[in-house]
């Protein structure tokens, strides 16, 4: 019987290398080429305001709540501090 092959892990199959950025006045263009698969992939990454920026962190930090709380009523929670290793 021959042995199944091991798949890399997923943090393996996600390694890649920068082929270039590009800035432009709203965002960054980033070319990426994948070390497993070498797929190439394009990143549009839009430069926001601080006002942007803080609003998207606190809609981000709300979603994170109701995935960790999910089906409980978060309503009373108004501040989540992260803490890191």
């Amino acid at each position: 019987m021959a042995k199944k092959k091991e798949l890399p892990s997923l943090w393996e199959r996600s390694e890649y290398d920068v082929i270039s950025e590009t800035k432009t006045d709203t965002e960054l263009i980033a070319v990426l080429k994948t070390k497993y698969s070498g797929a190439t992939v394009i990143c549009h990454i839009p430069k926001h305001t601080k006002e942007e920026e803080e609003k998207i962190a606190a809609d981000v930090t709300y979603a994170l709540m109701q995935i960790a709380f999910t089906g409980q009523d978060i309503s009373h929670m108004k501040n989540m501090e992260i803490l890191m290793d």
